[in-house]
């Protein structure tokens, strides 16, 4: 699997959960404004609100993220090393190219 893969796979279940982290925002958001209607009061409010603006949108997101962690394959030493090993290049030519540069003026 490579990088652009776990990238849009991540991407993806970001872009999912936004909504339902937004209505769970949403309910807080108004329980805490909502102070004359007791509809959307956490203690003494609605119930089936409470599950399914609160809880529910957050159980969902806490499983899809599980899911995305499990689904995700880890990052092994050499692939690790490598990475590493890729960065170090880079940078040593970035420096070059640098010292090239002022060298020539």
């Amino acid at each position: 699997m490579c990088i652009a893969t776990k990238t849009l796979q991540v991407l993806f279940a970001t872009s999912i959960s936004i909504p339902f982290l937004a209505v769970r925002i949403v309910y807080s958001c108004v329980a805490i404004f909502e102070v004359q209607n007791p509809t959307w009061s956490p203690l003494s409010g609605s119930i089936a609100a409470l599950v399914v603006m609160h809880s529910l949108m957050e159980y969902i997101v806490v499983v899809m993220y599980l899911a995305l962690g499990f689904l995700l394959p880890p990052i092994g030493k050499g692939e690790s090393r490598q990475r590493d090993r890729l960065a170090v290049q880079d940078e040593e030519r970035a420096t070059e190219k640098i010292k090239l540069e002022l060298g020539n003026k």
